[in-house]
């Protein structure tokens, strides 16, 4: 099995049987907070806290970056969901 370092990656994310795309990142939180596995799932719109799911990763889509606004962290997250469409 590969070794996954920080960055962020493109993923499949299994949830109730059924295969959607997301965006994994895998490092620090903004503010320098603990590392963090976070994966945002696209087309998908449910509260699934506390339930299994598995994630394949995919391609590595960027190293990590600072971000100097909350404004600029959202557009790059849009610019990295366009990668993994």
């Amino acid at each position: 099995m590969a070794q996954v370092g920080a960055g962020v990656y493109a993923c499949e994310v299994r949830i109730h049987q059924r295969w959607y795309k997301g965006a994994m990142h895998l490092g620090p939180k903004m503010g320098g907070q603990a590392p963090a596995f976070e994966i945002f799932v696209l087309d998908f719109n449910t509260m699934i806290y506390g339930e299994w799911i598995t994630v394949r990763v995919g391609k590595k889509i960027r190293n990590l970056m600072t971000f100097s606004s909350v404004d600029a962290l959202k557009k790059q997250i849009e610019d990295d969901v366009k990668k993994v469409l």
